[in-house]
């Protein structure tokens, strides 16, 4: 687990609740950051796909620019 994520939870106790967003698609992550996900958070109770939040507007599109 996320040593300090781990540590703040300990502290704050079983009624603290972890909420984690990302923009990162689960098939973009390594073994150990999906480990890490799965163990911090647990199975996602929402996904929005990415394509869906830049047509709405909510999420910026992914620009690669090369010098």
């Amino acid at each position: 687990m996320g040593a300090l994520v781990g540590a703040l939870l300990s502290v704050l106790g079983p009624r603290t609740a972890l909420i984690g967003l990302t923009a990162t698609p689960a098939t973009a992550l390594t073994e150990w950051q999906r480990a890490l996900h799965d163990e911090l958070f647990g199975t996602a109770d929402f996904v929005v796909p990415t394509p869906a939040l830049v047509k709405e507007g909510d999420l910026a599109p992914i620009k690669s620019w090369s010098t």
